[in-house]
């Protein structure tokens, strides 16, 4: 809220002024359902003029002129404005087509073809267009050669038409640390999981100490389904070796939180997580940061609280399976299922047992 007077800073309202049909912000940005329709502008897009019926576009605040009766759309800031400078692609040499995947016998391989598509310039996109994506970025969409479409892209934090809503997440930042392996690549898989070992969603990250060692890392885990029970689950593999090497559980406390914020600094350890018993198709391991609790860890092709439920694994046959959608690559291999070849870090085989 910016208070009338005092324009040089935002200020916070308090929360049972907000929508009391009592006008307290320049702009009546407290008030939003009191603005009227009467310019045409969308709803964001208002500032209702102080001690006035009038309301006027945000896009023309501190323009040096005066459109409200007393001023105050020309002191609603005091500091310099940030000139955006919106650009457009009129014009690209190539288009891609779509990729086309051969399956030949085990591996994959991936054919491209490019070819040139007349561009003509695109009609130029209006002030009111470039913000109406709110938290996102619009973008023009052809539909055939005289007609466009504009759509939004969001970040992930937001979603629908016009990134309007705010997505429910786990924020999560990873910093690791590892004593030793200094030139050991590790995959880190990072699960949200129910207590019924449902996977919500998942990611990875890639970490090689002696690059990644001061790197903070920020994802995002998004759910599914709410329950009553969520937490995070993260393992750790070699994948030189192509081993499994540690994991770690963190709950989710705070669950009415939209968006839960969570840090966490992964103490890798020098040798392996060693089983402490058999599930009935895989290994049952205690977590390093809580030695109460413990997980089984499946098989690949398995999946299940005890390692019971038999599924088809899709990742590449050198690759490791985890639960139906997850595929740890071996050093070389990257891709969701591990079939794509990083042909600029090849293994080759070194002599007197070197790496």
């Amino acid at each position: 809220c910016v208070f009338p007077n005092d324009t040089s800073k935002v200020s916070c309202l308090p929360i049972n002024q907000a929508g009391d049909s009592v006008i307290h912000c320049l702009g009546a940005t407290d008030e939003r359902h009191i603005t009227q329709y009467n310019n045409g502008y969308r709803f964001l897009q208002r500032f209702k003029c102080w001690n006035d019926s009038e309301s006027v576009s945000s896009l023309s605040l501190c323009n040096r002129k005066s459109e409200c009766r007393f001023g105050d759309d020309e002191i609603f800031y005091t500091v310099k404005q940030v000139k955006l400078i919106y650009f457009k692609l009129l014009s690209m040499p190539l288009y891609l087509t779509q990729s086309i995947a051969d399956e030949i016998s085990s591996e994959k391989s991936i054919k491209t073809t490019a070819q040139s598509i007349p561009v003509d310039p695109l009609t130029r996109m209006s002030k009111m267009d470039q913000w109406q994506c709110n938290h996102g970025i619009p973008i023009r969409i052809r539909i055939d050669s005289t007609r466009n479409k504009t759509h939004c892209l969001c970040p992930p934090s937001y979603y629908g038409d016009l990134c309007e809503y705010q997505s429910q997440r786990v924020s999560l930042t990873i910093q690791v640390r590892v004593t030793t392996d200094w030139r050991n690549v590790f995959s880190f898989i990072i699960i949200l999981i129910d207590d019924n070992e449902i996977i919500q969603s998942h990611d990875y990250i890639e970490y090689l100490a002696i690059r990644d060692c001061d790197t903070k890392f920020n994802v995002y885990l998004f759910y599914s389904t709410r329950s009553k029970n969520d937490f995070i689950r993260i393992h750790a593999f070699n994948r030189l070796a192509l081993k499994y090497r540690a994991s770690w559980i963190f709950p989710l406390k705070f669950l009415f939180l939209p968006v839960h914020r969570l840090s966490v600094l992964l103490k890798v350890p020098v040798l392996d997580n060693q089983p402490i018993q058999t599930c009935i198709h895989g290994q049952r391991y205690n977590y390093i940061n809580n030695q109460n609790s413990t997980f089984c860890q499946c098989e690949s092709g398995w999946s299940g609280a005890q390692c019971s439920i038999e599924y088809r694994c899709d990742c590449a046959p050198d690759s490791l399976c985890i639960d139906r959608s997850i595929c740890v690559c071996p050093l070389g291999r990257f891709g969701s299922r591990c079939y794509l070849i990083q042909s600029s870090c090849q293994l080759k085989t070194c002599i007197n047992n070197d790496q």
